[in-house]
């Protein structure tokens, strides 16, 4: 399958209008879209609105738990694995395409 792509030097998601450049892209493209993220930014309504408007939303996990995860990503300290795994529970419940 082809899929639009953006890329970008730094965190794509966090753009202020990356909701209104996917809606543009979504309008004018008979191509999917789709949106790739680690999913921290996710407990951010602003951002779970900007991605659930791609076909297709990829949440990425390089972790098993805590441990692990501090291992892989060397997080800030405040992050932590279990609220990742609830932010994407929760994000994929509203979601309207695919996981």
């Amino acid at each position: 399958m082809i899929f639009n792509t953006l890329s970008c030097s730094g965190k794509l998601i966090l753009h202020s209008r990356i909701g209104e450049v996917l809606e543009f892209i979504c309008s004018k493209s008979i191509i999917s879209s789709e949106f790739l993220t680690n999913g921290t930014m996710l407990s951010i309504p602003e951002v779970r609105d900007a991605a659930s408007l791609a076909n297709v939303v990829k949440v990425s996990q390089s972790a098993q738990d805590q441990a692990s995860f501090g291992w892989m990503n060397r997080p800030y300290q405040q992050l932590r694995f279990d609220n990742l795994v609830e932010r994407r529970k929760a994000f994929k419940q509203g979601l309207k395409g695919e996981e």
